[in-house]
């Protein structure tokens, strides 16, 4: 491979990395809590009881039905979600009619009153702004995120070429060496977990690809929304639309054909069921099959909705390219993950985050180095303060908000979004307005300070503080508060040591001074 190919690749590898670092950087930490998005939803929501649900999914199937004869006994379709999965630890019920949109409420599964839980935007907002941002038209937010991965695979292929000891540089941190360490840093960030780096970056890219061939679902399938649901229907593949007959006819009792389907599938199989036409004669009820694999079914058995005979057992065929896609869509989404391998997930995530980061930083030192001190690179280095040093500190508002906003606040959910974007352009004027290096040292020390609050807040605030869900073994909430501890003494630990290596070099820089005068004195005499 010769020299001029591997100056290229590197040039590459430069500039398509500094140009969508930030947008990366953001897709990379608020991607990564979406993997714990579960999670951040049950410590988001402090009044949701702490025993599991025991209700099974059958009575929770009579339950749903009730409670949607009561508050939708004219929409076109129900939705029942039972509880007991880690992903639905609620029962839930949802409805639709002829109007765009549904309507959704959370139960109690033990009695079907709605939960008084607080409004929040909770983990699965963070988890969507990683591919649909905030505050931008999904469609054009989307494309964004698509031109930042693309090129993120770009810089992936072109640092492997570039790197001539790729793999005996991913072992190798050499500490306190200021632009080798910083380089050392990004390679291990890098290399490291260099497959999940692909992986998550393809595999996003085939996750939005709809988006980016919509003009070949439009000739397909027409434009429009009609012809963009006449795609989706045939590509998920999903049970024939029966429309009502317009009489009237009693619906089955629900909670047998439940059952029926755990007695093919097992204990605790229902992942959802879905009733078409609820008090028509031609009522139908799909029962779908909960899946943990990469491959998710699709499975389903549909009941005709009067009789609750067994009309069909829908198990569409996968195609090889419909099944590679399901398992790249499934290994992005790590739902099938268990803990272990999800907090393998995260920390990779995170690595992603740091790889980034580290590259940015990078960036500026070397042309700071290099006296290549212009606009650019004040700018550059502005920038990667605001974002690499301020968007924990706007997700950390985000949890705090959660706990500090009235619970009855009109738009809660809003305002703990607009809390973490207010806070963060508080941080993007702070790194404008401060010396780079100052705006550093004080934005890592708030973000430190932020994370150390918030176990603190959440004991102010509620009774599921640390302590009782350490005593009481609820590792969920515990999990919150205890990684907020850890991520605030990573901070303080980079804070302490940048400190110390700032004095350090303040006493050399002083020491060579003195040095210097005493040589022009001793040449004096």
């Amino acid at each position: 491979m010769t020299g001029a190919f591997r100056e290229s690749m590197a040039w590459l590898h430069t500039w398509a990395g500094v140009c969508v670092g930030w947008i990366l950087y953001f897709v990379f930490v608020t991607g990564t809590l979406g993997y714990f998005a579960v999670e951040i939803d049950q410590w988001m929501t402090p009044e949701r009881p702490v025993a599991a649900v025991t209700v099974d999914a059958a009575s929770a199937a009579d339950t749903g039905v009730r409670r949607l004869l009561e508050v939708a006994p004219d929409a076109e379709r129900w939705t029942i979600t039972p509880p007991g999965h880690r992903e639905n630890p609620d029962l839930q019920v949802a409805w639709s009619g002829a109007d765009p949109g549904r309507e959704t409420e959370i139960l109690h599964a033990e009695t079907g009153e709605p939960a008084d839980y607080r409004e929040t935007a909770g983990g699965s907002t963070l988890y969507r702004m990683h591919y649909q941002l905030a505050y931008l038209p999904r469609t054009a937010a989307s494309w964004i995120v698509g031109a930042a991965a693309l090129a993120m695979l770009v810089v992936l292929l072109a640092g492997v070429v570039i790197h001539r000891h790729l793999f005996r540089d991913a072992f190798t941190l050499r500490t306190g060496k200021g632009l080798r360490t910083w380089l050392d840093a990004h390679t291990l960030a890098g290399v490291l977990a260099l497959p999940f780096h692909l992986m998550i970056t393809y595999s996003g890219l085939v996750l939005l690809g709809v988006t980016y061939m919509s003009v070949v679902v439009a000739a397909g399938y027409g434009s429009g929304a009609d012809g963009r649901q006449a795609f989706f229907s045939e590509r998920s593949e999903s049970v024939r639309h029966i429309s009502a007959a317009g009489e009237q006819a009693t619906l089955a009792e629900i909670a047998p054909l439940v059952q029926q389907a755990e007695s093919r599938w097992g204990d605790d199989s229902v992942g959802r069921i879905t009733i078409q036409n609820p008090g028509d004669a031609e009522a139908r009820v799909a029962v779908a099959r909960h899946t943990e694999r990469p491959l998710r079914t699709r499975e389903q058995l549909v009941f005709d909705g009067v009789s609750g005979e067994l009309v069909d057992h829908h198990t569409p065929p996968v195609s090889a390219a419909h099944g590679v896609r399901d398992v790249l869509v499934g290994l992005h989404e790590g739902r099938f993950a268990q803990p272990i391998l999800r907090w393998l997930y995260v920390l990779c995530g995170f690595a992603g985050a740091a790889m980034v980061a580290t590259g940015l930083v990078l960036w500026t030192t070397k042309r700071r180095q290099q006296r290549r001190a212009a606009t650019g690179v004040a700018l550059v280095e502005r920038l990667n303060v605001a974002v690499v040093a301020g968007l924990p500190i706007g997700v950390l508002s985000y949890f705090l908000a959660n706990r500090l906003l009235p619970v009855g606040l009109d738009g809660r959910a809003d305002w703990e979004v607009h809390a973490m974007f207010i806070v963060w352009a508080a941080a993007f004027a702070h790194a404008a307005a401060r010396p780079p290096g100052r705006a550093w040292v004080e934005q890592i020390g708030a973000g430190a300070v932020l994370a150390a609050l918030l176990p603190m807040v959440n004991f102010l605030t509620t009774d599921i503080h640390l302590g009782r869900a350490l005593a009481g073994g609820n590792w969920v909430l515990a999990g919150v508060d205890g990684t907020a501890l850890a991520f605030s003494a990573l901070l303080a630990g980079l804070l302490i040591r940048s400190r110390r290596r700032a004095a350090d070099n303040a006493a050399a820089s002083a020491r060579r001074r003195g040095g210097m005068r005493g040589g022009v004195q001793g040449g004096g005499k």
